[in-house]
């Protein structure tokens, strides 16, 4: 499906909710919390971002078993370009409709 109101298809995956909700919106010190104006809607590059989080949680067990990974700029930068790239192509793609806006409006308002 693609509604986000079932938060079903792309980029709407809960895992992804997920780790958002533990990294920003744990604590009321965290800084989704405290900073609330500065991330309503989600910015796009701090999507990008969890995505590449994701991507190294996955690189973690591509043995079979789960073998830990530094999260370092050098590893993953260009993981992380690809995904914000891939994230303004789903934006322009989406055009007028304006998905992924109501998209990270929604990961904010779910935080």
């Amino acid at each position: 499906g693609s509604s986000l109101d079932k938060h079903t298809g792309l980029y709407t995956n809960p895992a992804i909710q997920q780790v958002v909700n533990e990294v920003l919106f744990k604590n009321k010190s965290d800084d989704a919390i405290k900073q609330g104006k500065y991330y309503n809607p989600f910015p796009q590059v701090a999507f990008a971002l969890m995505l590449t989080v994701i991507e190294c949680a996955i690189d973690e067990w591509a043995s079979g078993s789960c073998e830990m990974i530094t999260f370092r700029e050098d590893d993953y930068s260009s993981i992380f370009g690809s995904h914000l790239a891939s994230l303004n192509e789903f934006n322009q793609a989406a055009g007028k409709l304006d998905l992924l806006k109501k998209l990270l409006k929604q990961v904010y308002s779910n935080g």
